[in-house]
């Protein structure tokens, strides 16, 4: 069997498994005199075999007492022993072997241990803090990216944080951050607002933000019924089901100035445009030779073929 253990792990209570030697259907043995099993250690980093004899005068069953071994029952778990292991098998080196043996029609039961030198962090699922060097006050330093998992309630001070997804579920992010009030996001080039999240305050600094399924305003520079100037902010989408019902003078004229310059047809910005039919209203016509002006009443901006019958009236005028 193989275990992994960290290095300086204490304690180990090992189940352990002793298969009866003389038989072919790898039936387990019962009780095993433990005076009678040895038991060998050997860690990567030792020059030397440790060797020993189980005992158990001392210990029993979930107590821990070095060297131990303990059957654990000899009729509803056959051949199942409890094995308290020796600390020396986990106090250095990257691995180890424990090999126990000796007793009558025992088979042998060799063990590999990996020892990691390396701490490892899971955050799982409902975990709302970590402590020291990590809080949700000090935040993590330099990280590049962070994914705040479902039912993480607060997080804060994310400094060096380039993207930052914010998931279903998570209510708040804590200063600077905050579901209800996102300030100085700096260095954040990409946010994502996701379901549930209703709303996003001054200053933005982001240099996208999109407005995703369910949120329903972007509030004070920006929000989606009265768009104002955002700061730091290149681009603000408006998904389907959003209305701007207000706007500045210079949206306004900038929506005023388009609809002039798009084909008479729609569909293109090129062609005949709405602003050169109204030329024939307001501006100079030539009707004669055919020609509309533009504005200043000397740049042509389009002509027409004038057709005539005998006597020259104008019948009919066709652009060009």
């Amino acid at each position: 069997m193989k275990i992994s253990r960290p290095v300086g792990h204490t304690g180990e209570k090992l189940n352990i498994f002793i298969q009866n030697a003389t038989v072919s259907t790898g039936a387990g043995l019962a009780n095993v005199s433990s005076e009678d099993v040895s038991y060998t250690i050997y860690r990567s980093d030792m020059t030397a075999l440790s060797t020993g004899t189980c005992s158990t005068s001392s210990g029993s069953l979930g107590l821990y007492f070095a060297s131990t071994l303990v059957q654990l029952s000899s009729t509803d778990a056959l051949g199942w022993y409890q094995f308290h292991v020796p600390n020396l098998a986990f106090a250095g080196g990257t691995s180890a072997i424990l090999h126990m043996y000796g007793a009558a029609s025992m088979a042998p039961v060799p063990v590999e241990i990996d020892l990691s030198t390396h701490a490892r962090v899971t955050i799982p699922v409902g975990v709302s803090t970590l402590s020291t060097p990590v809080t949700a006050s000090s935040g993590v330093v330099s990280v590049s990216s962070a994914t705040i998992p479902f039912g993480v309630s607060s997080v804060a001070n994310l400094v060096g944080v380039s993207t930052l997804t914010i998931p279903v579920g998570v209510s708040s992010i804590a200063t600077p951050v905050t579901a209800s009030s996102v300030t100085r996001l700096t260095g954040v080039s990409t946010l994502t607002i996701p379901v549930g999240v209703s709303s996003i305050a001054t200053p933005v600094t982001a240099s996208s933000v999109s407005a995703t399924v369910g949120v329903s305003t972007l509030t004070i520079p920006v929000s989606v019924s009265s768009v104002t100037a955002l700061v730091g902010v290149s681009t603000v989408t408006d998904k389907a089901g959003y209305s701007v019902s207000s706007a500045t003078a210079g949206v306004n004229e900038a929506i005023a100035d388009a609809l002039l310059n798009r084909n008479v047809s729609g569909g293109a910005n090129t062609g005949r445009l709405v602003k050169e039919a109204v030329y024939v209203l307001r501006n100079k016509v030539d009707a004669g030779a055919g020609i509309v002006y533009a504005t200043d009443d000397t740049t042509s901006s389009w002509s027409f073929s004038v057709s005539t019958q005998a006597s020259d009236p104008i019948v009919s005028i066709t652009p060009n």
